[in-house]
């Protein structure tokens, strides 16, 4: 090889080494001897999340090698090509320099949070007519100089191809065509993670449209204001405490033998059951719930050092193509890698999925996550109106553009002329402190801090949410009824005769009167302070709590067991029966106390125990006990005493 080659890749690493090694500090950072010492990683080398990571590494040599040796060669064409006078090093160093630069710039023009930026002058806009010839100068040689290559190597690339071809051929839909079952409704759930409800009609206009077609509950809660518990009691009708579902990534293996899912239920009757969602971190929802398919970015271990730490130029331009997401599953329409997610590729990634259905009625849950912290994507902008949080309508707006894309890919293969559609939101969103609505018999209103959600759970802004049915012969308007996600999954066994036991249930079919009493429960997650902010630092976050979890051999990753017990120890727990509820946390104080709660009057009185209270709300203590002292130590040790 020409003696002059070595000079663009040790161009190519300077002008990359900036934004080098602040990737490379973030990750020593997230990693140190502390989080070491908490996190085993020699786990994640020996489990098949290292294959997944080393899966991106290869794709950013390969494509490194290609990128550099194609502009190899036309550094030696331009040599030829000027006047003999001309420096071999000077026209090599100087095509070297603009190549590199030229990958930069549009890196940084497509992604403006990547941690290879450019000078706002040296900046394009994606309109911009500079931008075109721009591209051609980085990408052109590297696809010039492939059929060179292949007459040198083309067993390589016979081999490659075939490889890819079969990839290819597996994943094209084997029909387009779908059936209109009208024996058997389809059942579709649109859900949108951290919902602030008062924000629907003003930027999200399609589903605002839709919701006048429905009958919404506006007296809906969640019983926890965390996406996998709460689609937990979606799909078991039950409470947290009775599904087990206590945290995100728990071990499947903590479930309750007990649950009937609604997905196992329905293919039964011949549904096929789909789960799809653009942020599968946190959300272990699959196969065990009996979903015949899952739809989203591959999730485990990978995904979270690849959607946290891969940011590289060249991948950062291929991740825009439909083609990674075989070659990046970790990053292609992933929300979680937020510096790299367009809204589009999952609404492109839901459709090309559904687009090889069977024939047979579908049970679609579709979970639009986009709404969640940290609240940026690809071309995001803030809106200057919504002073309380600038970033997050734009989210909604982007939200609302998927979830009509959905409706009409549905609407256009017939899936909607025979269904029932159950809007929804798994949790709220908060942005500090929160005024609860309830006041003390000095006539002043309790507040709490709940930075996100799941911090608290007195905070109406995490744990109200959106439930609405259409398709159900119910009335369309607006339902004052109080209800909860754990009446879903009944709702939908009544509207199909399914034969549950309804002593399984712990919520209620819509589609009834409402029995007495009307019983939600409250739970929080682990309240950390690192979290517990207006800026939350992720590396902080990351490593309060890795100790917590472990990597299983096939690379996902889980709370490590013995850390569980602990964990509930730290929970906010509470009973809502009809108007009158019971709280235990830490509410205002540094120890623990109850409140009950009127909800008629809205009022609260504060406790140090239970006994205080059982004289006079008697069933509402029994019922407290029976569902929170078997797992929390404090409240079985009061319970046991009354």
């Amino acid at each position: 090889m020409n003696k002059f080659f070595p000079l663009y890749p040790a161009t190519f690493l300077c002008l990359h080494l900036s934004g080098a090694l602040s990737a490379l500090l973030g990750f020593l950072t997230r990693f140190d001897n502390s989080a070491s010492n908490n996190f085993n990683i020699e786990q994640v080398l020996q489990s098949y999340a290292a294959l997944e990571v080393g899966q991106y590494l290869i794709l950013a040599i390969l494509m490194s090698g290609l990128f550099l040796y194609g502009h190899f060669k036309i550094g030696g064409f331009l040599l030829k090509t000027t006047v003999k006078k001309s420096s071999p090093l000077l026209i090599h160093l100087s095509w070297a320099s603009i190549s590199s630069l030229c990958l930069l710039t549009i890196n940084t023009s497509f992604f403006d949070q990547s941690v290879f930026y450019m000078p706002e002058h040296l900046t394009l806009t994606r309109r911009s007519l500079t931008l075109l010839p721009v591209v051609l100068i980085t990408f052109l040689p590297a696809l010039l100089v492939l059929p060179y290559l292949f007459l040198q190597y083309r067993k390589t690339f016979y081999i490659a191809f075939a490889v890819l071809t079969g990839i290819l051929l597996l994943q094209y839909p084997n029909s387009s065509q779908h059936s209109i079952h009208t024996d058997k409704p389809n059942i579709i759930f649109i859900g949108v993670d951290s919902l602030r409800l008062e924000l629907i009609d003003e930027h999200m206009p399609f589903l605002s449209d839709q919701l006048k077609l429905t009958t919404v509950f506006e007296n809906a809660y969640t019983p926890f204001a965390r996406t996998y518990p709460s689609w937990m009691s979606i799909i078991t009708g039950r409470h947290p405490v009775n599904h087990k579902a206590r945290f995100n990534l728990q071990p499947e293996s903590m479930l309750d033998s007990n649950n009937q899912y609604l997905p196992s239920k329905l293919k039964t009757l011949g549904y096929q059951s789909i789960y799809a969602s653009d942020e599968r971190r946190f959300s272990n929802l699959g196969a065990a719930q009996g979903f015949d398919k899952t739809i989203g970015p591959r999730t485990g271990a990978a995904d979270f050092i690849l959607g946290n730490f891969a940011d590289f130029p060249l991948l950062n331009m291929l991740s825009i193509l439909p083609i990674s997401k075989w070659l990046l599953p970790e990053i292609y329409a992933n929300r979680a890698a937020a510096h790299l997610y367009h809204p589009s590729q999952f609404s492109e990634l839901l459709t090309h999925e559904l687009s090889k259905l069977a024939d047979q009625p579908l049970f679609l849950s579709a979970h639009f996550c986009l709404a969640h912290w940290p609240y940026t994507f690809v071309g995001h902008t803030n809106t200057d109106t919504y002073q309380d949080k600038p970033s997050y309508p734009a989210n909604l707006k982007a939200i609302d553009v998927q979830i009509k894309q959905l409706y009409q890919y549905l609407s256009q293969k017939g899936l909607l002329e025979n269904s029932r559609i159950v809007f929804l939101s798994d949790h709220g969103e908060s942005w500090g402190e929160v005024g609860t609505g309830l006041y003390n018999a000095s006539k002043e209103e309790l507040t709490i801090l709940d930075h996100g959600h799941g911090m608290n759970i007195l905070s109406p802004s995490s744990h109200k949410v959106l439930l609405a049915l259409k398709g159900f012969n119910t009335p369309t308007g607006k339902s004052q009824r109080l209800t909860s996600l754990l009446d879903i999954s009944p709702t939908i066994a009544d509207a199909l005769g399914l034969t549950y036991k309804h002593s399984n249930y712990d919520g209620q079919s819509l589609l009834t009167p409402p029995q007495k009493p009307v019983e939600i429960s409250f739970e929080s997650g682990i309240v950390l302070a690192e979290a517990n902010t207006n800026n939350p630092d992720p590396d902080k976050i990351a490593k309060a709590g890795l100790h917590r979890f472990q990597v299983l051999k096939n690379g996902l990753l889980r709370l490590k067991e013995a850390s569980i017990n602990g964990m509930l120890q730290k929970k906010q727990l509470g009973l809502r029966l009809d108007s009158q509820g019971l709280f235990l946390g830490r509410f205002g104080s540094m120890n623990l106390n109850y409140l009950l709660i009127n909800y008629n009057s809205h009022t609260y009185q504060r406790f140090l125990s239970l006994s205080e209270i059982s004289s006079d709300s008697k069933t509402l203590v029994k019922r407290f006990c029976e569902l929170y002292s078997l797992d929390h130590n404090n409240i079985t040790k009061e319970c046991v005493k009354m």
